[in-house]
């Protein structure tokens, strides 16, 4: 492990081991852990270690550090950090390091300082990312993303996790499973909706296979009325109007959505095109699912689909309510033709 890895992990120590509730899962493989360093020589591009304060030097957190010497004749430094690493090192032989070693070593990574590939000034950092929330670079980063969760795996600061319990066919045997959970995986964002709250963690993620990041600008057409439906939308962010077209009136507005809302439906029945307007009030994230995606595996596992639809019927009911009474509006007061 290079020190920034080591630097991760004392993160993560302090978050599963310091506070109240010890992770005793994490205790137990953590204490069992025999941790081989590397000093680092040679930085990459994108290092900025330096500034981070957290390398190119293993100094602590280390059961036994290695140092590669190229200078002269090619050896490997070794040092011990901990009783154990003191044991190891016994057995391992060898002959005793010079003055001359340890000062190569030193040179090598005093060496990889000065090659660092990046600065970061992280003063304030906190507050600079706080006040850019809305920065048009995360746009630019989302457009990229395909919500993989690798980036949330090497975090030292994402450490959520989930649990999950699952049975066999007979029901006779029962396991809970825990497994690392990421906050940029399409499963959570979708569980989150109110929509798919409390559907079965199985099915968000099947869902969530069939689904990815979406973003609209403030007056973009999501859904135009006569297209095709294959995509709903799960809205994440912002705010969406919903509108029908009226002969005479233009288009009327039915509903507005926020957050947790789904826009689209058509996509689950014949002939599959669109009925409604749907127009991106402001700046609108959300998850694009693929329908025909959908019925797909609706076909494979109809259990799923059942829960899929019940979920989303409550939708179709409140959408065909508003529907109606806005038409009535429309259509039921004499002064408006």
């Amino acid at each position: 492990m290079r020190s920034c890895e080591l630097h991760a992990i004392a993160i993560q120590d302090r978050v599963l081991l310091g506070g109240r509730h010890t992770d005793r899962d994490y205790a137990a493989r953590r204490g069992e852990v025999f941790v081989v360093a590397v000093n680092c020589h040679e930085p990459g591009g994108t290092c900025f270690c330096v500034s981070m304060n957290t390398g190119p030097a293993v100094r602590e957190g280390y059961d036994l550090v290695l140092s590669e010497i190229l200078d002269g004749e090619h050896r490997i430094l070794l040092e011990a950090g901990t009783p154990r690493g003191v044991e190891v090192l016994e057995e391992l032989g060898g002959r005793a390091a010079e003055a001359s070693d340890r000062a190569a070593a030193r040179s090598a990574v005093d060496g990889a300082a000065d090659r660092m590939g990046r600065t970061v000034d992280a003063a304030d950092l906190r507050d600079l990312l706080a006040d850019n929330l809305e920065h048009p670079r995360w746009d630019e980063v989302a457009q990229r993303c395909l919500s993989c969760g690798n980036c949330t795996m090497v975090c030292p600061t994402c450490y959520c996790t989930s649990v999950e319990d699952v049975s066999d066919l007979t029901g006779g045997t029962a396991e809970r499973w825990r497994s690392w959970e990421s906050c940029f995986s399409l499963e959570t964002p979708l569980g989150e909706a109110g929509v798919f709250a409390g559907m079965r963690p199985d099915h968000l993620a099947l869902l969530a296979r069939c689904a990815r990041d979406a973003a609209f600008d403030a007056g973009a057409v999501i859904l135009r009325e006569g297209d095709p439906a294959d995509t709903f939308y799960v809205i994440r962010q912002g705010t969406v109007v919903i509108e029908t077209f009226v002969p005479t009136r233009g288009l009327v507005p039915i509903e507005t959505v926020t957050a947790g809302d789904v826009v689209g439906w058509s996509w689950l029945f014949p002939p599959y095109r669109l009925h409604f307007d749907a127009r991106a009030i402001s700046l609108v994230r959300a998850s694009a699912v693929d329908g025909s995606c959908l019925r797909h595996r609706f076909e494979q596992d109809p259990v799923l689909g059942y829960d899929v639809l019940s979920h989303l019927a409550q939708v179709l009911v409140e959408r065909l309510q508003a529907t109606r009474l806005r038409l009535l509006d429309v259509y039921g007061s004499p002064d408006r033709g």
